[in-house]
């Protein structure tokens, strides 16, 4: 496979002329299968994690997100009060 260190991403001549893609990113988060984005080929990567390049650090990473946090919960929407049926007249 090619490295691109400019894109993060690995490479491998597909068959039908593109190339299978996978990226680094992927590969230490255990990912193994490469697709091709022209056809339905996938190839499953081979790979020891201390061969791989080291991840750059970004702001996207979780390093900084806190167990503890949790997602705001949405506030419950009032249901609709029902009309009073009217009662049948004698």
């Amino acid at each position: 496979m090619t490295y691109s260190s400019s894109d993060n991403v690995y490479t491998y001549p597909c068959p039908c002329g593109d190339n299978f893609v996978i990226t680094l990113e992927e590969l230490w988060d255990g990912e193994d299968v490469a697709p091709c984005p022209s056809c339905t080929l996938v190839i499953k990567v081979i790979y020891e994690e201390e061969d791989l390049e080291p991840l750059e650090d970004s702001d996207d990473d979780d390093e900084n997100y806190d167990d503890n946090e949790t997602e705001p919960t949405p506030s419950p929407t009032p249901s609709p009060t029902p009309s009073p049926t009217p009662s049948p007249t004698p």
